[in-house]
């Protein structure tokens, strides 16, 4: 079979939208500044939960009974494939979040073929193609190890101590991380989704416009946080 599937196997693929073309259907369809700019920000959220959160503001506080369907339609439940908290674990999704790229590579390959070539001489342009990008590739990577290089023997010969941190790699399957590194990561999300929730209370609190509450609310934080930062 040339497609056996995933329980004969076959790898399963994780499919996510182009950022770019996701804000560029926003522009027509969620016509309403506020609610898209609420999408905006739910769509640049670092964790699941204040995504969610930002997007159900968004529903609750559009007035438009159409844009509400086509938002709970189309986006509030599947948050994985469009929104960056989902690619957190890994530098280069977050780094390349269009299809940019790829189309730059289909173009430069169809400036490269003709109508006229065969199977044999298509398939010969798709090889010199991928050969001139790993080229182009590996140039980028020597330059950038080389300033890398400089930039430290700069540091050296200055005097000045170069901090070097050591992170776990998030690109590393779970399966793979030994007991103790899951407890890290797990850990690790755990502060980033109570920061982010502290850090949606305030905003809600203070676009309300009453400084006397927004000054409440962070007194009351700061009553929490004293006792567990001082008894560090």
């Amino acid at each position: 079979m040339a497609f056996p599937g995933l329980k004969n196997g076959e790898q399963e693929c994780d499919v996510f939208f182009c950022t770019v073309h996701v804000m560029r259907t926003w522009m027509s369809k969620i016509y309403e500044k506020k609610t898209r700019q609420k999408m905006l920000h739910a769509m640049h959220k670092r964790t699941r939960i204040g995504c969610e959160s930002l997007i159900q503001e968004a529903i609750n506080e559009c007035a438009n009974l159409t844009i509400k369907k086509y938002i709970l339609r189309n986006y509030a439940k599947n948050t994985h494939q469009w929104a960056l908290w989902a690619r957190q674990h890994s530098p280069l999704l977050l780094q390349v979040t269009s299809t940019n790229a790829l189309e730059s590579y289909h173009s430069e390959l169809k400036m490269t073929t003709s109508p006229k070539h065969g199977l044999i001489g298509a398939c010969n342009n798709i090889v010199v193609l991928d050969d001139k990008k790993q080229t182009d590739s590996e140039c980028v990577a020597y330059e950038f190890r080389t300033k890398k290089s400089l930039s430290l023997r700069m540091f050296d010969e200055t005097g000045f101590d170069v901090y070097m941190h050591r992170e776990i790699d998030l690109n590393v399957p779970v399966s793979r991380l030994t007991e103790a590194e899951n407890a890290i990561v797990n850990r690790r999300q755990s502060v980033s989704e109570l920061m982010e929730r502290i850090r949606d209370t305030y905003w809600r609190v203070k676009e309300r416009g009453n400084a006397e509450q927004t000054g409440v609310f962070i007194e009351e934080l700061k009553g929490c946080l004293e006792p567990i930062l001082n008894n560090k």
